[in-house]
């Protein structure tokens, strides 16, 4: 029986545990760590493509005489981009959470509909760059907001609509 001096000692002692052997397997799986990195990507990805309502879109839309229609064909493409790829990403944590070596496999988690929104976006980025370019030359409130608001931003308003092409690279 452990007196209550050795009990003590415990209290200081850092406590190594043998880690299991599900543990261990995962660490020395090189598609598990690639799932990993691929979670840490798309969740970058989503936080940077999200910035855009925030930085641009709503004050754009309260400080700038942009329609609503310029509006759409600016930001209305990112949304189902999000969306498509948060379910992405929750579905890479639910098999990273549940692990086989022998028996996960992410493929099939890109789905058909993942894939066509990423068409439909590259139909939608075609005019939204097209009303940038022309709103970056033409409109001078729009060019100030946009400035003023990079000022505060690791993105321009051109980057963030190029994240989801660059993803497809």
């Amino acid at each position: 029986m452990p007196s209550a001096c050795d009990a003590t000692l415990l209290r200081t002692e850092a406590m190594l545990l043998n880690p299991s052997r599900d543990m261990l397997a995962q660490k020395t799986d090189a598609r598990f760590r690639l799932t990993e990195d691929l979670v840490d990507a798309e969740r970058e990805f989503l936080v940077s493509l999200r910035t855009i309502y925030d930085i641009y879109a709503r004050p754009l839309r309260k400080l700038c005489s942009i329609s609503d229609d310029e509006q759409k064909q600016l930001f209305g493409g990112i949304e189902p981009i999000l969306s498509v790829s948060n379910m992405l990403l929750t579905k890479l944590e639910d098999a990273l959470a549940a692990w086989d070596p022998h028996e996960t496999k992410i493929g099939s988690l890109f789905s058909k509909q993942f894939w066509n929104q990423f068409d439909d976006y590259f139909r939608f980025f075609t005019h939204a760059k097209e009303l940038l370019r022309e709103k970056q030359c033409r409109d001078e409130e729009f060019i100030e907001i946009c400035k003023l608001r990079q000022g505060a931003a690791l993105h321009t308003i051109d980057s963030l609509l190029d994240l989801p092409m660059a993803n497809l690279q």
